[in-house]
């Protein structure tokens, strides 16, 4: 084994511990003023420093940049790469300077330490010599291992709220809220959706990889457990909007699948079991007063239209519309959208440091990419987000044509469901949880380009 093969080894194992600690918003956290440097920041960089030394090795430290370039000046992710230019450009006008700078910063981070490294790292366009099967197994064996720690913390802090750890034994619980006077626990995420949105992408990736491959890479005996822990939590989670988005990812995979010819009704049975399971599980060991006020503030208050979560995010809507108009479309500045609408449209005594009140923030916050990029970033920036969204869903397509793996079709289901529907409820363009997952979408896409450019790539043997 050569050193470069060594080196770009290990950079794979470091991208996947990043991606294994990419929900740790609130625990092994570096604060330094007003920002925090998460630990799978320290990874994704190491991973991204290690990848390429690997590649400079091979070819030179001009085809090292060459490499990075054909990936983020090439279409899909040309129109990212658009969008951190327009962020860029906007920084002379922007409301809160210091803060779109960072912000800037971090999405030229999430762009190439996150999403470029990790096509470079696992695709099979740039690992033509490598086994593909082992690279996608090491990325699988990282996200089982992951979703298990994280749901049995849930599974904990859930039951230790009923005896008076309402704040979370381990993790961190909302239930410690008063408003929603329930066990809601999400680990070491932020909030509960965005703990969701991490176990709604791995069930649908450990179900279909169960399901339809003959010989998975995790074993069934493994993967049904898998299966039921990550259905709990995002029935504990109750994030609907995460819950919403997995069922329209399971629906469009599943009609697809059976399509092609590559998935059976009666295969389906793993998701059936897992999902009765959780059901069962949930309502039999979850007190009645719980259940009861899950449902009233979950499902019951939407229904009426007194629900809190809802209203919160059409005033967000709000936000982001107000300050984009106020700014004539063209963007007040990328991470500056909610201290411009407070302090400039609501008329808030300026504070030294902008220090935003969090009771305030949590009201009127944005919560969607879209609004929030109009906001940001203007009228162009949604004209690149949506070209992005559009682009990438023609690619991932593209190669459920030519490539017959698995992933590509989970690609091609999760890209479109997300940027069609839950990236309107989905906040922050920089997290990095989203750019994991783009990064991960992102090497399945590049499997199904022929390496020539021209030729499609072989078709396995079936299985």
């Amino acid at each position: 084994m050569s050193t470069e093969w060594k080196i770009k080894n290990l950079a794979r194992h470091l991208w996947c511990l990043g991606f294994s600690f990419v929900t740790f918003d609130q625990a092994l956290v570096w604060k330094f003023q007003s920002f925090n440097f998460k630990l799978c920041y320290g990874f994704f960089f190491l991973s991204f420093l290690l990848t390429l030394t690997a590649v400079i090795k091979e070819s030179g430290l001009r085809q090292s940049f060459a490499k990075y370039a054909s990936i983020l000046l090439r279409s899909p992710w040309l129109f990212a790469s658009l969008l951190l230019a327009n962020a860029l450009l906007l920084l002379p006008i922007s409301y809160v300077a210091k803060k779109s700078v960072a912000y800037s910063t971090w999405l030229s981070f999430d762009l190439l330490a996150i999403l470029a490294t990790a096509i470079l790292l696992f695709s099979r366009e740039h690992n033509p010599k490598e086994d593909s099967s082992r690279l996608r197994g090491l990325w699988m064996k990282y996200l089982w291992g992951s979703l298990v720690g994280l749901a049995l913390v849930v599974h904990i802090d859930y039951f230790a709220f009923f005896y008076g750890y309402r704040s979370g034994l381990i993790g961190f619980n909302q239930g410690a809220d008063s408003w929603y006077g329930y066990s809601r626990p999400h680990a070491f995420a932020y909030e509960a959706s965005y703990l969701a949105l991490y176990f709604g992408f791995g069930f649908i990736y450990l179900l279909f990889e169960s399901i339809v491959s003959a010989k998975p890479i995790i074993p069934r005996w493994l993967s049904l457990p898998a299966l039921v822990l990550s259905m709990n939590v995002i029935l504990l989670t109750f994030a609907r909007s995460i819950l919403i988005t997995m069922t329209l990812s399971i629906f469009l995979l599943v009609l697809f699948l059976i399509h092609r010819g590559k998935l059976h009704v009666t295969k389906i049975n793993h998701l059936v079991v897992a999902f009765l399971l959780s059901i069962a599980t949930i309502v039999s060991l979850t007190p009645k007063n719980q259940l009861i006020a899950a449902y009233d503030r979950m499902i019951y208050r939407a229904f009426v239209g007194k629900d809190g979560s809802i209203d919160s995010r059409l005033d967000g809507f709000r936000v982001a519309w107000d300050a984009a108009k106020s700014s004539k479309f063209v963007g007040v500045g990328i991470g500056s959208s909610y201290a411009y609408w407070y302090f400039e449209l609501e008329g808030a005594p300026s504070i030294k440091g902008l220090v935003l009140p969090q009771t305030i923030y949590q009201r009127h916050k944005i919560q969607s990419l879209w609004m929030e990029i109009l906001a940001e970033l203007g009228a162009l920036g949604v004209l690149l987000f949506a070209s992005l969204a559009g682009a990438v869903c023609v690619h991932s397509w593209r190669a459920t044509r030519r490539d017959p793996g698995m992933d590509s079709y989970v690609a091609f289901a999760m890209l479109s469901v997300f940027f069609l529907f839950t990236a309107h409820w989905f906040p922050n363009l920089c997290r990095p949880d989203i750019w994991a997952w783009i990064g991960v979408w992102g090497a399945s896409i590049a499997n199904g380009v022929p390496n020539d450019g021209k030729s499609p790539l072989p078709r396995p043997n079936p299985g």
